[in-house]
């Protein structure tokens, strides 16, 4: 069978481009009379923008106060990224680490102590005596993953437990801490010649692991486990007044504007005696990828193709997207103003003077338009001065894998809400998938009842890292709270419980409205980063993102199981 198909070409019968390529013009005449019966003649605009004169007032941010209670504290910009100060965690030295990040300690303590001058032999064994990692019991080891198992049998006994030596030496003193590795057997007398190496490579040595991960104080902790967020205030203060910014609920791990609120004034405006700068710019046009070239017989760039977007009749927003990008994007013009990091600026006066002389005085537009739905972009919440403000924060980043995670969902079918811890720090320094871990009250099987029999069970089980949150309404509102369920047996050993979204001995107690229907994910990973001085920070953050819906954890109480069946149904 035969097809036949017909396509239509257009071609030229000339052999050159010389016409193709004049586009002549044939009505000009035409083009003028329409032009005029437009009113485009009439324009006033037809100016190009030659010249910007700029008066900018700038204000440092000083203050910071973690969780939005207490004093203000000092605070430089330069010295600190803003999201490393409200993001690390706190130092607390009595909390359980890693083998591998005692072990990398302790083995660092040696390497300065050779580094100086002090033979590293000469101190090993009254340091391995005294501090050395030791192995947990053999039934504890057990019931550890194979991961930490392995570690624990290359480690024990050969590495120094930098993690106990810095509590000893925390809770006593450099001093005292000589002392007892002289006790300990040292193959020489700590003489003074001697003691001055050592107790300069462990003061170095101290530096280096307060350097190595950057943590707060306790008291400047801006986690609130009540809402898995962070909540930290700025300031500005002058020796008169004090203006503050609020960020009430951070958690992205992405800080910028439109993170703070500005607290309205109760009285007279603050006033904060601003440092003045007066610019001379030159305006450049604004240009982006895809934008539509000035010259006739330029060729564009064929990765972006605007005239490709298809938008509806009613897709508004794509249409002006569309019609700027296209018709009116080189009646724009930008005007780069540096700005210090971690400030507050605002545009006093800004005069353009266009191609023809003339001189034009440019107002902000929240005071040319006072309509409840006017231009607000950068513009704090709040603020009635128009200012903007830059954060001290970075641009970017590098985030390491996730070290602990929690889903904290909905279950409609249980009438409960859960905490499902699926991933936490392990021995080892690595992660621990829970799921995967040997869990008894998971895996215990009820016996069945007998033929022709009925049993019946108080409820179902569900694995242990599964913690129920039940409702409890208090003065300052709803709130779920973790409770127990009863389980077969312990859940984990005491020593692998390095978690701290749900750590030991503190209960989950969580307000209402922080648990929505689609549920929320919390984790925790380290972040490290190169400031604008040089610097480099590396520390631990937590970030909160939507969930992936209702929970499903098979809870059933009063179970009626008739004999010959199955067993009890499964979570």
């Amino acid at each position: 069978m035969a097809t036949v198909g017909f396509a239509i070409t257009n071609g030229t019968q000339g052999t050159g481009l010389a016409g193709e390529l004049q586009a002549r013009f044939h009505d000009p005449l035409w083009t003028l009379g329409r032009q005029w019966q437009l009113g485009e003649f009439r324009g006033e605009d037809c100016g190009s923008p030659t010249a910007v004169h700029v008066e900018m007032e700038e204000v440092a941010v000083n203050g910071y106060r973690p969780g939005g209670h207490g004093e203000l504290t000092d605070y430089a910009p330069a010295s600190l990224p803003l999201e490393t100060m409200v993001e690390r965690e706190t130092a607390d030295l009595e909390r359980a680490v890693s083998w591998r990040e005692s072990a990398e300690t302790g083995q660092h303590l040696l390497r300065i102590l050779n580094g100086l001058g002090a033979a590293p032999a000469h101190y090993t064994d009254p340091l391995l005596r005294s501090y050395g990692l030791k192995a947990p019991d053999p039934a504890v080891l057990d019931a550890l993953d194979a991961d930490s198992r392995r570690m624990m049998a290359v480690l024990a006994g050969r590495v120094v437990d930098g993690a106990l030596l810095r509590q000893d030496i925390q809770a006593t003193s450099i001093a005292a801490v000589i002392e007892k590795l002289a006790a300990a057997g040292l193959a020489t007398p700590v003489t003074a010649a001697d003691a001055a190496p050592l107790t300069q490579g462990l003061m170095d040595w101290l530096r280096w692991c307060e350097n190595r991960l950057s943590r707060s104080a306790p008291e400047q902790d801006a986690w609130q486990p009540e809402r898995m967020e962070y909540r930290f205030d700025l300031a500005v203060r002058t020796a008169t007044d004090t203006l503050e910014l609020k960020a009430e609920e951070y958690y992205s791990g992405e800080l910028d504007w439109y993170a703070v609120d500005m607290e309205p004034p109760t009285g007279p405006q603050a006033r904060l005696n601003p440092a003045l700068r007066n610019l001379d710019l030159l305006p450049v046009p604004v240009s982006y990828h895809g934008m539509p070239l000035a010259r006739f017989w330029e060729m564009e760039d064929a990765r972006i193709n605007f005239a490709a977007v298809e938008a509806a009749p009613n897709d508004l927003p794509r249409r002006l997207l569309l019609k700027f990008a296209l018709e009116f994007s080189n009646d724009w013009f930008v005007v780069p103003v540096e700005l210090p990091v971690g400030s507050l600026s605002r545009v006093r006066r800004l005069v353009v003077s266009n191609s023809f002389g003339e001189r034009h005085l440019i107002s902000p537009a929240a005071e040319t338009d006072q309509a409840p739905g006017r231009w607000r972009a950068f513009s704090i919440s709040g603020d009635g001065q128009n200012w903007f403000y830059l954060p001290a924060a970075l641009a970017k980043g590098l985030q390491g894998k996730t070290l602990e995670e929690i889903w904290l969902q909905r279950d409609e079918g249980a009438n409960l809400g859960w905490a499902v811890q699926t991933q936490m720090p392990s021995l080892a320094g690595g992660t621990l998938n829970r799921s995967e871990l040997s869990d008894s009250s998971a895996e215990e099987i009820l016996p069945a009842p007998l033929e022709g029999t009925r049993a019946y069970r108080l409820g179902t089980r569900v694995p242990a890292y599964w913690k129920p949150l039940l409702p409890a309404r208090l003065d300052s509102g709803m709130r779920l709270r973790q409770a127990r369920l009863q389980t077969a047996g312990d859940d984990l050993p005491t020593i692998m419980r390095l978690d701290q979204l749900m750590p030991m001995g503190r209960d989950l107690d969580l307000y209402d409205e922080e648990v929505p229907a689609e549920g929320v994910q919390v984790t925790r990973a380290y972040q490290y980063a190169r400031w604008c001085d040089g610097s480099t920070h590396l520390w631990i953050s937590r970030q909160k993102r939507p969930g992936r819906g209702d929970a499903a954890s098979g809870l059933v109480f009063d179970l009626l199981e008739l004999g010959g069946g199955t067993n009890r149904p499964r979570p």
